[in-house]
């Protein structure tokens, strides 16, 4: 219903924007543009002013921050700020419900799918080579599996290890334990910059409603969040629901800290 309204109302959008391709997804923002009718702001934090900032930041926060992506959030707010917007909507909190950190999440979904023999929707979410090595890590004797040589790469070991029992277990901790970091930096951003930022992903019915869902309404066929992109098929470009590459709220910060770090040794 947003983007049906988006072509009625003019809705104004800031997004945090870079010149390397992968930080950055104006390509995305550009198709949204192309079926509504939003107001689009890019602005492109600067490394100068990130570690000008960072002392500002630390007071506002009341510690030192982890990352550069709390500074290019603070730049939004400020930016909806200066253009006299007082409330924005935020997407935090559907990454946590719906599982849309796949890197994170996958593990243990695939760990419930080996479990009880879901082989189909396993071979559909991954290529057979890992499909294969899963199904030897999980059920041929032990003497064949730990001559990981032979049957699966270390790397595929890793990547798919996972510390919890299930998605929900997993969904339970990141709300309890992940989440509240961010919604910290959310609301300290936000109104150091007198705007009031709403998060409709986390109203408790939606989160409970989530919580619940069986497994398959998360993740499917290598994509998260599944059941959040089927509800927008139709209303949202084919191009943006299909796409598999996930980003967070990223900055080039290893760029920038390499730099800055030349340019203190010159």
């Amino acid at each position: 219903e947003i983007l049906k309204g988006c072509k009625k109302y003019t809705l104004k959008t800031f997004t945090s924007c870079f010149d390397d391709k992968k930080f950055d997804e104006r390509e995305y923002v550009n198709l949204t543009k192309s079926v509504t009718n939003i107001d689009t702001t890019y602005l492109f934090p600067q490394p100068t002013d990130f570690f000008n900032k960072i002392d500002s930041l630390i007071y506002i926060h009341d510690e030192p921050i982890w990352s550069s992506s709390i500074f290019a959030q603070h730049e939004v707010f400020s930016s909806a700020s200066k253009a006299k917007v007082r409330v924005i909507l935020d997407g935090q909190g559907a990454d946590e419900v719906f599982c849309g950190y796949l890197g994170i999440f996958y593990p243990t979904y695939f760990y419930g799918l080996s479990k009880f023999l879901q082989f189909k929707e396993l071979t559909r979410s991954v290529n057979k080579k890992f499909a294969f090595s899963l199904f030897v890590k999980q059920f041929l004797p032990i003497k064949i599996k730990n001559n990981e040589s032979k049957v699966m790469s270390v790397n595929f070991n890793n990547q798919f290890r996972s510390n919890f029992k299930s998605l929900k277990e997993q969904t339970a901790y990141f709300i309890k334990y992940h989440l509240p970091a961010l919604l910290h930096y959310e609301d300290r951003n936000s109104m150091s910059n007198s705007v009031e930022s709403r998060l409709p992903f986390l109203d408790f019915r939606l989160v409970e409603f989530g919580y619940h869902m069986p497994d398959y309404f998360k993740i499917s066929n290598a994509i998260g969040k599944v059941v959040i992109r089927d509800a927008m098929r139709g209303i949202t470009p084919d191009e943006i629901l299909d796409n598999k590459n996930k980003k967070g709220f990223v900055t080039p910060q290893i760029i920038w800290i390499n730099k800055n770090s030349q340019e203190v040794r010159n």
